[in-house]
């Protein structure tokens, strides 16, 4: 099932959360979720500032303009060490500020492996 977080208010276990608290030190954790996305954005997180990092999940099947993973107007993210495969970007940003995208797999996916528009402050490795 799809993970959408759509305001600092919405990181909550019942979104995916599995800890943290939002700050630099302590940041919501998303991670080891296996999601089939289908018609839809596998991860999508907006309008937010707090801290936090997506790890070791794996996203596919979002075809037909469907991300692997979004982030759009969000600040402080992180994502880490997923694979994401057969969707139409495996992430996409845009919008956002001080963000990094490291150690992940892309494969199969229709367009962009990463796609960044809009944004700054974002370190790819």
């Amino acid at each position: 099932m799809p993970i959408y977080i759509i305001s600092n208010e919405n990181f909550i276990p019942a979104n995916g959360v599995v800890d943290g608290s939002g700050t630099e030190n302590n940041p919501y954790i998303i991670e080891n979720y296996s999601i089939n996305a289908e018609n839809a954005h596998g991860i999508w997180i907006r309008n937010t500032t707090a801290y936090f990092i997506v790890r070791n999940c794996m996203i596919e099947n979002g075809v037909d303009n469907y991300y692997g993973i979004y982030l759009e107007n969000v600040v402080n993210g992180r994502v880490e060490s997923c694979i994401s495969r057969n969707n139409y970007e495996g992430i996409h940003q845009r919008y956002s500020f001080y963000t990094s995208i490291s150690h992940n797999t892309f494969e199969s996916n229709h367009d962009d492996g990463i796609h960044i528009s809009d944004s700054s402050y974002t370190f790819i490795s």
